[in-house]
């Protein structure tokens, strides 16, 4: 046997060993399908069933939602603790953007049913400052024009309404999927500009990555989750803390961003489940 015969027998055992391995991996069916496939398609099914059957941000329920809620679960004793504290309850869609919609919906409320004029002359300046924060930071305007208007527009106009309209207008706005994410992705884009500007401050929480690279995944895509340090980055950005109440089997931890005292005295609330935040008041 010459050797080109002898190389092309051993090339087909190495190509039929490869296809073996391929079809009988972790990530392949027996007829050589990825399995990822059926896993994307059960994702989508839940994301239709989430969609059809909670809002985006509900009507507010009185406290003792979550006591029935949590009832003869691992969370009935810790959630006393939450019940005693607050009096009403709004949940929020589990979609990955609950954090941001309920930071935005509770600074919203805030400002048009108090009509905090502080806060909305904040909120306003910032919101304004944006453009310059997000250009300097290479996106272009063409691209945030329409979330940077939305956001503008409906800030000026909850702080018109009178306050007896308000909650029946957050209740319609944020029940508009398309509107509703536009005032998410304003913020997202928003605040991924403001880490990169502040890079210095939050790079360090960044392991094994480059930090611009997790910025656009993890901050500018919808749907990604909020984490800690997206968190501090929207607090320090807006100037409006949050107070978490974060729910354990066992207890309740009390978490405050900034711990001290924040620019300018207002806390949104909010209740934290694994995977899931919603509004608390």
């Amino acid at each position: 046997m010459d050797n080109k015969e002898e190389n092309k027998q051993v090339g087909n055992q190495s190509n039929d060993t490869t296809n073996n391995k391929v079809k009988n991996s972790e990530y392949y069916d027996e007829n050589g399908v990825p399995k990822y496939e059926e896993l994307i398609n059960y994702e989508n099914e839940i994301r239709k069933e989430i969609e059809l059957t909670t809002p985006l941000v509900s009507e507010k329920h009185t406290i003792d939602y979550l006591t029935n809620e949590f009832k003869n679960s691992e969370y009935e004793q810790s959630i006393k603790s939450v019940v005693s504290k607050y009096k009403f309850i709004r949940t929020t869609r589990r979609d990955g953007n609950c954090f941001y919609r309920g930071y935005l919906f509770s600074l919203f409320e805030e400002i048009g049913l108090n009509k905090n004029e502080k806060l909305y002359n904040q909120i306003e300046k910032i919101a304004k400052e944006s453009k310059d924060v997000t250009e300097r930071q290479g996106y272009e305007w063409v691209v945030i024009e329409d979330f940077y208007n939305m956001f503008n527009e409906e800030l000026n106009r909850i702080y018109s309404i009178d306050k007896e309209y308000i909650v029946e207008y957050l209740n319609k706005l944020f029940a508009d999927k398309e509107k509703s994410n536009y005032l998410i992705v304003f913020v997202r884009l928003f605040i991924a500009a403001y880490l990169k500007e502040n890079k210095i401050l939050y790079e360090s929480f960044v392991f094994e990555e480059d930090f611009n690279t997790w910025v656009t995944r993890e901050v500018e895509a919808i749907d990604n989750e909020c984490d800690q340090i997206q968190i501090m980055a929207i607090v320090n950005a807006f100037g409006v803390g949050v107070t978490i109440e974060y729910l354990n089997s066992n207890s309740v931890d009390t978490m405050k961003f900034p711990e001290g005292e924040c620019p300018f005295n207002h806390f949104i609330h909010l209740l934290y489940r694994p995977g899931h935040y919603d509004i608390l008041s």
